[in-house]
């Protein structure tokens, strides 16, 4: 039995050199060789060595030799043993695990590692690695998984522990991940090879965004991101391409999800100038909704909003804070644009021949107060010669009357009818009279 100078456990060894001993499961998951598994393709560590005519197979597709379990008597692959050495399968193991208190946070779960405190549990085992610090005896920074005699955490080396958690690579302690390297080692080493260009390295322009990733305060997170994410596919992609990056080449992408976070990744890493996203996106949305309208259409609305829309939306935005509205609002006035022409193409008219009654029909017929939206698109017509001038009334006030009202309280009062039906009983006033009489409360004062 030997002490694993990786893990600090007591059990037998998988390998003895210079640095120490390793057990198997130390041994496994740093110096176990690495190639090209069989089955699956990938670069991984080889469970079974080729033999027999059947190829290397790593841990993922190797089951483990077919055995009678020891605790259930079914034939299945048995990768674990016993303290008698029996084969067990997987499920009889998982199911038969004994669990301890563990010495840290006291609950009773499965052993992970012995260390001199004690059994400790694979949450504790997680956090006293992933967080090292000054031990109060040596002032090293290091683990603290052992206690003085005082009851104070200190490091295995100052209890006579030889378990060295010092990555081999950049020399800090602490954040163990494989090959006896630390996390931020191997996310570095990810991160470099996530955005190599043609030529194997990180072109210039990326070093910010590559620094960024590198320094990230939780490397494991980040080595699970760029491993799970969607975006660091969008990332490698283009880094791969060798294009120089810009929002341009962002814009023809397909908009989604990915494009906007790895755009934003850019910006925040100062890769990319910033820019007001909210206004910009509105082309590639315009080019969208003028995929199944005519060609005229697409002819006036684009310099609408290029030419008129946003150059007045951009001017405001560099003199105050734009609206979190804005885009939205310029939507709106590009979308009513988009109805009113329809509109027009129904009834047969062209720019030339609007007149202000064709303007107060498209007023009258609207069921809410967008429509009254369409000023916008006259103003600009307008001053482009395309049109004629034309009023578009103001928004009326909530609870207003609309358009159709107003025309019928600006005609002329009619009369009460005081004529005897036919019944010859006296008639009733069926209309308002043209003016209210007004009932005093009190005389004037010269009364």
């Amino acid at each position: 039995m030997h002490t694993c100078v990786s893990c600090g456990k007591t059990a037998a060894a998988a390998l003895v050199d210079d640095d120490g001993a390793l057990c198997h499961l130390c041994y496994n998951r740093h110096r176990r060789p690495r190639r090209l598994c069989g089955r699956c393709g990938h670069l991984k560590r080889i469970a079974r060595n080729a033999r027999d005519g059947q190829p290397d197979l790593c841990d993922g597709c190797y089951q483990g030799p077919d055995a009678t379990c020891s605790i259930c008597s079914r034939v299945r692959p048995c990768a674990s043993r016993d303290e008698e050495g029996q084969p067990v399968c997987a499920t009889c193991y998982q199911r038969h695990r004994t669990d301890e208190p563990c010495a840290r946070c006291g609950r009773t779960k499965p052993v992970s590692t012995r260390w001199p405190i004690g059994p400790v549990c694979m949450t504790c085992y997680t956090a006293v690695l992933r967080s090292p610090a000054e031990c109060p005896r040596c002032g090293m920074v290091q683990p603290l998984i052992a206690r003085g005699d005082e009851g104070v955490e200190v490091c295995g080396p100052c209890v006579g522990f030889a378990a060295d958690y010092t990555c081999k690579q950049c020399g800090r302690t602490g954040n163990p991940h494989s090959r006896g390297r630390c996390a931020h080692c191997v996310l570095a080493e990810r991160v470099n090879a996530l955005l190599a260009g043609p030529d194997g390295t990180v072109t210039s322009q990326l070093e910010p965004l590559a620094a960024a990733l590198a320094d990230a305060p939780s490397p494991f997170r980040a080595i699970q991101w760029l491993k799970e994410s969607p975006n660091t596919k969008l990332l490698a992609r283009l880094a791969s391409d060798g294009h120089e990056l810009s929002h341009e080449l962002l814009d023809e992408l397909p908009t989604s999800r990915n494009q906007r976070y790895v755009r934003q990744l850019l910006v925040h890493t100062g890769v990319l100038e910033e820019r007001n996203e909210d206004l910009e996106r509105i082309p590639g949305w315009l080019e969208h909704e003028l995929a199944d309208k005519p060609a005229a259409h697409s002819s006036l609305a684009r310099p609408f909003l290029h030419w008129f829309l946003l150059r007045r939306a951009r001017q405001r935005a560099t003199m105050r804070r734009h609206p979190a509205s804005a885009d939205r609002d310029l939507r709106r006035r590009v979308s009513v644009a988009l109805d009113f022409l329809a509109w027009m193409d129904q009834r047969g008219l062209a720019l030339a021949d609007l007149v202000q009654e064709h303007i107060d029909d498209w007023i009258a017929g609207a069921t809410s107060q967008r429509r009254y939206l369409i000023r916008y698109f006259l103003k600009w017509t307008t001053s482009r010669r395309l049109t004629r001038e034309l009023t578009v009334p103001s928004n009326p006030e909530p609870g207003a009357p609309g358009p159709a009202r107003r025309r019928q309280l600006a005609a002329p009062p009619t009369l009460p009818d005081r004529r005897c039906p036919a019944d010859g009983r006296p008639g009733r006033r069926r209309d308002h009279p043209a003016v209210r009489p007004v009932h005093r409360t009190s005389l004037p004062p010269d009364a």
